[in-house]
């Protein structure tokens, strides 16, 4: 379990290990929880989800890099998820250029 937790506590980009206090929590389910990672050293920020897997006795972690900061994350929660409507927009948009 700990192996596969290694790879989180370090900075893809400068290979820092994080310091304490740059990993907040984004969202927290049963199933998993989300946290924003940001390096006190090069800034670079990062999303990871970390799951029990299926027979609970071992974790599943996926990470990736980002430009949101946590407050931005926050706030797109807040909005919900996006609608037909507004992918239909976005795609007429699109073709129009």
């Amino acid at each position: 379990m700990t192996n596969n937790l290694n790879t989180l506590l370090f900075c893809p980009i400068c290979s820092q290990k994080y310091s304490n206090g740059c990993i907040r929590t984004v969202a927290n389910r049963k199933e998993a929880i989300i946290v924003h990672i940001t390096c006190s050293v090069c800034r670079s920020a990062s999303l990871a989800i970390i799951s029990n897997g299926n027979d609970n006795d071992r974790l599943i972690s996926v990470g990736m890099l980002t430009d949101l900061s946590y407050d931005e994350i926050i706030e797109m929660i807040k909005k919900g998820p996006i609608t037909a409507d507004e992918v239909l927009e976005i795609n007429q948009i699109i073709s129009s250029v």
